[in-house]
């Protein structure tokens, strides 16, 4: 599975999207073919996807 590929098919629920992050970012410590690019979107899909959990949990509080 490219990298692409897995940030496009995140699950919408950013609870399940973060531990699927969490398996690519594991996968980016064996995985020296990935390009700086390709950490650069990880890095990003991250970030929104604990946005998002930030602002359901503030909802909820």
């Amino acid at each position: 599975m490219t990298i692409p590929y897995a940030l496009r098919t995140l699950s919408r629920d950013p609870a399940t999207a973060k531990l699927e992050l969490d398996g690519i970012e594991a996968g980016e410590r064996w995985d020296p073919q990935m390009t700086a690019d390709e950490k650069a979107e990880v890095r990003a899909a991250r970030l929104r996807v604990e946005r998002e959990l930030a602002r359901k949990q503030g909802r909820r509080g």
